[in-house]
């Protein structure tokens, strides 16, 4: 079996890239739920619980999402964010 063959498709390449690029945008979407958590009604054990679960949830769609995107695509992202913020 040669290098050819383990490649993946170009035809599954695309989904993996609006999939990882959604989940790192939902990845921010968590991260503002843990700032809605404290001004909820409920009690401190609940709010450390959903602060908590909030991160964990954070995170791990973070990197799942940076995992299935990809460093080229990701470093492409980066350079034209600083680009634009003159870093």
């Amino acid at each position: 079996m040669n290098q050819r063959d383990l490649s993946p498709s170009p035809a599954l390449g695309w989904w993996r890239k609006w999939l990882g690029l959604a989940l790192v945008l939902l990845s921010g979407v968590w991260f503002g739920c843990i700032f809605v958590v404290p001004f909820t009604g409920f009690s401190l054990e609940t709010k450390a619980a959903l602060g908590t679960a909030f991160f964990v949830l954070m995170e791990g769609t973070f990197y799942l999402g940076l995992f299935l995107v990809g460093k080229q695509v990701l470093s492409r992202y980066w350079c034209s964010v600083k680009s634009r913020l003159k870093l």
